[in-house]
């Protein structure tokens, strides 16, 4: 007999209520879109303890378990719990140990600070920053590109809103992550949209721990992104060939379509 999760609902049925939602202009059964809210409620809550337990065995799961590891990472994490889970399958605290202060060093090394007195009002776009700012501070390539961005940076979200404390802290932490970051791999430096990956991080860990995540992200052994960045961006062109082949081989239509527009 199928386990029900909250208002005589299974988990298929709810996962597909949830997956519709109220506002997918999809029709649903009115008395189950009228208990949506309160049993995606249960099912986070559901969800929320499942993890609480997975990481209080972590060494267990990581080496008998992985695939229910996986599959809940594919049913999503909780809000509340996602810098917690987010934290340890990143294993964070490895390099927040092996490298204490080294985040700190690289913010005080950029002209972070004296750039954010000029911007202190949250009103910039970053056009206005050349080569060398008002009190003197010569500013990177990289360093003049992130100013540009900071403010095109998910622009609707109350944490990122300028003009406001909370968008200042919040495009200030940004800076900072994106300057580490460039001064910490020179290679790549800066590339558009790494903005909104550490801005997606900022979200929900503090900045040192945002800025980990970005390093664990681009630089992991296991298909790092950072050479979807370099300059030339040829191993994005060459995932982009490898879309359009498998487009064309399993979506003939849609790729003739693509073609012809």
């Amino acid at each position: 007999m199928p386990t029900l999760v909250a208002n005589g609902l299974t988990q298929k049925q709810f996962d597909h209520l949830r997956v519709l939602g109220p506002n997918s202009g999809v029709m649903v059964d009115p008395t189950h879109a009228k208990s949506h809210s309160s049993v995606a409620r249960a099912l986070d809550t559901s969800r929320s303890s499942k993890w609480r337990k997975m990481l209080s065995r972590w060494d267990l799961y990581t080496q008998h378990k992985t695939q229910k590891i996986k599959r809940r990472v594919r049913k999503g994490v909780p809000d509340q719990d996602r810098r917690s889970v987010w934290n340890t399958l990143a294993n964070i605290g490895s390099f927040l140990s092996e490298y204490p202060g080294l985040y700190a060093k690289l913010v005080a090394a950029s002209p972070a600070a004296m750039v954010e007195r000029e911007d202190k009002m949250g009103e910039g776009d970053g056009s206005r920053f050349s080569r060398h700012t008002a009190t003197g501070a010569l500013l990177t390539t990289a360093q003049l590109d992130v100013e540009q961005d900071l403010y095109r940076t998910f622009p609707e979200h109350a944490a990122f809103e300028r003009g406001t404390p909370k968008g200042r802290r919040t495009i200030g932490a940004l800076r900072r992550v994106l300057y580490a970051y460039a001064a910490f791999d020179p290679e790549l430096g800066y590339c558009q949209s790494l903005n909104f990956l550490a801005g997606t991080f900022l979200l929900y860990v503090p900045e040192e721990e945002c800025f980990w995540h970005l390093v664990s992200l681009m630089q992991r052994s296991d298909s790092p992104l950072r050479g979807l960045f370099l300059r030339g961006m040829a191993e994005m062109q060459q995932i982009q060939r490898c879309l359009d082949s498998l487009v064309e081989i399993h979506l003939p239509k849609l790729s003739s379509h693509m073609k012809v527009r």
